[in-house]
This record gives structure tokens, C-alpha cells and sequence, in this order.
């Protein structure tokens, strides 16, 4: 089976996930978060990777492949969207991360040593509880099969 030179992959989600439970049946007085957006849910992210393979370098069942990736996410609020005033807020801010890596697998991807970089403009990157994640690393990875 021939492996392709090029590989490109994208995804995005948009979702508008809102609270419609009426306040009538919540047991809350105040229908300030009706409609409202859901706290701590991120409502526009997606990914892209480009992937170059060439199948047999060095040797038949020898492969040599080389990517990067990036993730995107759009701000969102930790809390609710409505309550507060919005220059105070806890957020997590847009975020744009960067990775790259390359990879050499040999003896049909019995062994294979890859090598990669995380976060490559090292950006400030949180998670959904607004905790700064670890800035730019690299990693070196040796994979075998055994039979």
C-alpha cells in the first residue's frame, strides 16, 4: 500500500451551549441565567495538522515522517458569562499552540524514534480551570514491538 507525501487534517466546532431551563422550574428567583452561555465550556476550538511520509528511505519498511500541528481555542469564561462585570471576569484566554515533530520507524515500524516540540512560541496556555499548563518541551520517544 503506497503511503501519500502529503497529509493535511482540519477539524473546528462551534458550539452555543445555553442554559434553557426556566427559572420556574430551576427553583431560582432570578432569570439572569437563562439563556445564558454555559460557564467554563469553550465554544469555538478546532486543529490542522500537516503531515509529510516517505515510505521507504534508507531501506524498504523504513519510513521517515515530519508534521506540525497546531490547536486553537476562543476565550471563554470560567464563570458565568452574564454575572459580573466582564473587564473583571475570570477567563481563559484565546489560546494558539504550536507542535512539531518528526519520526523514523523502522523494520516496518517495529522501532520507531521520534522526536518532538511542544508549544514552539512558547504561549501562555491554561486549562479549563484557568491553571497555567507547562510552556515549551521537547521530547524524544524510542518505540519497539516486540513478537
Amino acid at each position: 500500500m503506497p503511503v501519500p507525501l502529503l497529509s493535511v487534517a482540519l477539524n473546528a466546532t462551534y458550539q452555543d451551549i445555553r442554559n434553557r431551563t426556566p427559572p420556574s422550574q430551576s427553583g431560582s428567583t432570578d432569570a439572569k441565567f437563562f439563556n445564558a452561555r454555559m460557564p467554563n465550556v469553550p465554544y469555538l476550538f478546532g486543529n490542522a495538522e500537516v503531515q509529510l511520509t516517505k515510505a521507504n528511505l534508507g531501506g524498504t519498511g523504513r519510513r521517515l515522517s515530519a508534521w506540525w500541528q497546531a490547536s486553537y481555542v476562543q476565550k471563554f469564561y470560567l464563570y458565568w458569562e452574564t454575572e459580573g462585570i466582564q473587564d473583571t471576569k475570570s477567563a481563559i484566554p484565546s489560546q494558539l499552540v504550536q507542535n512539531t515533530g518528526v519520526s523514523y520507524a523502522l523494520a516496518g515500524e517495529r522501532l520507531t524514534l521520534s522526536a518532538e516540540l511542544h508549544n514552539l512560541a512558547n504561549t501562555a496556555t491554561y486549562d479549563n480551570y484557568n491553571v497555567q499548563r507547562p510552556g515549551r518541551s521537547g521530547h524524544v520517544k524510542l518505540r519497539a514491538f516486540l513478537r
